[in-house]
């Protein structure tokens, strides 16, 4: 009896998984199978982009001209800048980032997406990355509250890939401004994904460059705007 109940359990949890994966686009986009975790980690990654970035209060703001509304301005530019958007949570959670991540890192977008940045983050650049991420208090990571903090940042591969381009930017560097208005501009060394099984992941020299949003309701869709 006990183990019959266990199996409706089991059976009722793979149900919803799989419902959940025929709702959410970028699973059931997926061009490779996925497995039951990373189905609820994207699962829960679309909610926070909705609730984080998208505007409650009616259609996304338009950023371009009408005669021009088919044109993908954001990803030419990324395009041409050799470079990738990414949104993270001031923990270092990311809830955005842009499909050129791979073409850069290696990274794939769904691999990605509500992972942290520290994972991908030379050890030895976590307190910068941390400190860069501070908005001047103790953020909750939580989908609610209007303490969430942002940061809408993209990254540029540089053409060195010498740690001593570390010390352009001191920790925290950024222009004069309240704290929910914070700009950063800083280096990381972000690992590339390894190609073969047992191969150690080399480092990109990466220079960010972003902006700390408070993500309340009224300022989600100016930080998509970064």
């Amino acid at each position: 009896m006990r183990n019959m109940a266990e199996k409706m359990r089991r059976d009722k949890l793979n149900n919803y998984i799989g419902e959940l994966a025929t709702l959410v686009p970028m699973v059931s986009s997926s061009p490779r199978r996925l497995d039951k975790t990373s189905v609820l980690r994207l699962s829960a990654t679309y909610i926070r982009i909705h609730r984080t970035l998208v505007s409650q209060d009616g259609p996304p703001r338009p950023f371009l001209p009408i005669t021009l509304k088919d044109f993908n301005f954001s990803e030419k530019v990324l395009d041409e800048m050799d470079g990738f958007l990414f949104v993270v949570m001031s923990s270092g959670k990311i809830v955005f980032v842009s499909q050129q991540v791979e073409r850069l890192l290696g990274h794939t977008q769904n691999d990605l997406l509500g992972q942290s940045v520290y994972g991908i983050t030379h050890a030895d650049d976590h307190k910068l990355l941390s400190s860069n991420l501070s908005a001047g208090g103790d953020a909750e990571d939580s989908m609610t509250g209007s303490n969430k903090c942002c940061t809408v940042v993209s990254g540029e591969k540089d053409l060195s890939s010498s740690p001593s381009h570390l010390s352009v930017q001191s920790p925290g560097s950024s222009t004069n401004g309240p704290t929910s208005n914070k700009r950063v501009s800083f280096y990381l060394r972000l690992s590339q994904r390894a190609v073969g099984r047992g191969e150690a992941a080399g480092y990109e020299m990466v220079h960010i460059l972003g902006q700390l949003r408070s993500a309340t309701t009224e300022e989600s869709q100016s930080a998509m705007a970064g």
